[in-house]
């Protein structure tokens, strides 16, 4: 696999998948493995994150690695180990103390994606709003 690009272009690429799958505007699916999820960004690329054991065997949770593909080809991958909170609190505009946050809440929304909860959601919080009552309802 090509060697990683540098840090400021790799943060720009991790910040602009976050903030495109918080604003929903990033399809997520299962990827061929049970701990790997898969977002087409078109033009032959797609990115992977994957959930694996974490690095250095001191906690319960678990790390990532996201990688770059071009025609199912790995262009490079990134995880904490090789990408800084500093790098990424410059790209994504808000104060990131570990780079370990980011992967985690990357991964937690790709798998909410994929599993359509998002979706599911926002249908039913649509049929709850029907049924709340507001104090111009009530008639006592």
């Amino acid at each position: 696999m090509p060697s990683t690009p540098s840090t400021p272009d790799v943060a720009e690429f991790v910040a602009r998948l976050l903030k495109a799958t918080r604003q929903n505007t990033l399809a997520w699916e299962p990827g061929e493995a049970e701990n790997v999820l898969a977002a087409d960004l078109g033009h032959d690329y797609s990115a992977r994150i994957a959930e694996v054991q974490d690095f250095d065997n001191e906690s319960h949770e678990s790390d990532h690695i996201l990688t770059l593909y071009e025609r199912d080809q790995p262009v490079f991958s990134v995880d904490r180990r090789t990408l800084g909170g500093a790098e990424l609190t410059a790209a994504l505009d808000e104060r990131v103390e570990f780079s370990y946050a980011v992967f985690s809440e990357l991964w937690r929304r790709a798998l909410l994606k994929s599993r359509r909860v998002t979706d599911h959601l926002e249908k039913v919080n649509k049929l709850l709003s029907d049924r709340i009552v507001t104090d111009d309802d009530v008639p006592f």
